[in-house]
C-alpha cells in the first residue's frame, strides 16, 4: 500500500526537513516486543503457535525468568508450568531484569481500551485508575486516615493506612511538622534526610561521605549538560549511564568526545551518535546480575546490542573462551590494560 503525503504532512513521530532525516524517520522502530520474541526462540515453531495465545502461561515464564535468579529456582518453578526438559533448558539461557511499571493485574484491565484506540491516560480515566498528568499537586502533605462513613452508627470513622501504630504515630507527627513549615516558609526546594545509623558515624566519616556525594552530584550535572549538547534533549532511561561508560571506555576525558569507544567483548567501535539509538548498544553486567547480585557501576560495561545477546547469562571470561586463552579474551585482557 503507498500513501501520497504533501510536503507537510507526517505521521506522529516520523518527520524530517531534509531527505536524510525523512529516510531515518522511516526506519525508525516504534516497537519490538523484545521479550515476546526472546521467547519464541526457546520453542520450536509447531510449539510456540500453541503457547503464543496463552498470556497467562507466556507472564508467568517471564515473571519466573526476572524474579528467581538461580538456575535451581528457576528450573523448580518452570517444571510446574508443564514444559518439557529442552525447553527449560533453553529458557534458562534467557533473563530478564526489567520491571513494568504496572502489574499485570492493571494490564490486563487497560489493554481491551488501548486495543479500541484510546491512548493510555483517556484508557486510565475510563478504568477509573488516575494517571500521573491528572493528579492535581497539593502544596501540604495529606493526611495518612481514610476517612469512612458508617451507616450503623451515622458516624464517621477515622481508618490509619499504616497498620503499625508506631510508624504511623511517627509518620503523622513528621507530617505535621513539615506542614507547619510549610505554613511559615512556604514549600522546601529540597529535603535532606539522615537515618539512625547515619547519625552514629563519626563527623569526618559522614563528611567524606558528603564530600563525595556533592562530587557526584557536579559530575551527573556536567554529564547532563554534556548530553543536551551532544543530543539536544534530556537524557531518558538509562541513556546517561549509556554516556558515562561511553566515556570511561574511550580511556579519554577530552571534550568534546571523538566517536573512538570500543565495544568491551566485541572490540568494534561504538558510533555516539548512534548511542540512543533502541536496539544499538545496551549495558551489560560483567558478571551476570543474576548470579553475582552486583549492580554497581564497576559491574557494568557497554557493549553492542549483539555482543549482549550472545553473551547472555555467561561472565566475561566464560563467554571469551578465557580458559582456552582464544583470540576474543586476549583482546579482552588487552583493552582492559589500555583503558
Amino acid at each position: 500500500m503507498t500513501f501520497q503525503l504533501l510536503a507537510t504532512s507526517y505521521f506522529t513521530g516520523v518527520k524530517g526537513n531534509t531527505e536524510e532525516e525523512l529516510a531515518k524517520a522511516e526506519s525508525k522502530i516504534f516497537f519490538k516486543g523484545e521479550g515476546y520474541h526472546t521467547l519464541k526462540k526457546a520453542f520450536s515453531e509447531q510449539r510456540w503457535q500453541q503457547l503464543k495465545e496463552d498470556n497467562t502461561l507466556l507472564d508467568e515464564i517471564a515473571t519466573t525468568l526476572t524474579i528467581y535468579k538461580t538456575d535451581e529456582d528457576i528450573v523448580k518453578r518452570l517444571k510446574l508450568l508443564a514444559l518439557t526438559e529442552q525447553e527449560i533448558n533453553n529458557l534458562l539461557l534467557i533473563s530478564f531484569s526489567q520491571f513494568n511499571n504496572l502489574s499485570f493485574v492493571a494490564l490486563r484491565k487497560l489493554i481491551p481500551y488501548l486495543e479500541e484506540g484510546k491512548n493510555y491516560y483517556e484508557a486510565c480515566e475510563l478504568f477509573g485508575y488516575h494517571a500521573k498528568n491528572q493528579q492535581q499537586k497539593q502544596k501540604y502533605l495529606p493526611s495518612l486516615y481514610d476517612y469512612q462513613f458508617n451507616q450503623k452508627t451515622k458516624k464517621i470513622n477515622r481508618i490509619p493506612e499504616i497498620k503499625n501504630p508506631v510508624v504511623m504515630r511517627a509518620l503523622n507527627q513528621a507530617r505535621k511538622v513539615l506542614n507547619e513549615l510549610i505554613r511559615k516558609y512556604d514549600s522546601p526546594a529540597e529535603i535532606h534526610i539522615e537515618l539512625a545509623r547515619d547519625l552514629a558515624k563519626p563527623f569526618e566519616e559522614r563528611n567524606r561521605i558528603q564530600k563525595e556525594q556533592d562530587k557526584f552530584r557536579l559530575e551527573k550535572q556536567k554529564l547532563v549538560a554534556q548530553f543536551n549538547e551532544l543530543f539536544g534533549r534530556n537524557p531518558r532511561g538509562a541513556e546517561l549511564l549509556k554516556l558515562r561508560l561511553y566515556k570511561e571506555q574511550s580511556g579519554k576525558d577530552a571534550y568534546p568526545l571523538l566517536n573512538k569507544t570500543t565495544c568491551a567483548y566485541s572490540v568494534a567501535t561504538v558510533n555516539l551518535k548512534l548511542l540512543c539509538e533502541e536496539g544499538y548498544v545496551e549495558i551489560d553486567h560483567i558478571l551476570p546480575y543474576s548470579r553475582s547480585y552486583d549492580d554497581s557501576l564497576s559491574n557494568k560495561v557497554l557493549v553492542l546490542n549483539k555482543s549482549n545477546q550472545d553473551k547472555g547469562n555467561k561472565t566475561s571470561y566464560e563467554y571469551l573462551q578465557g580458559e582456552n586463552n582464544s583470540q576474543q579474551w586476549q583482546d579482552f585482557e588487552i583493552w582492559i590494560k589500555n583503558n
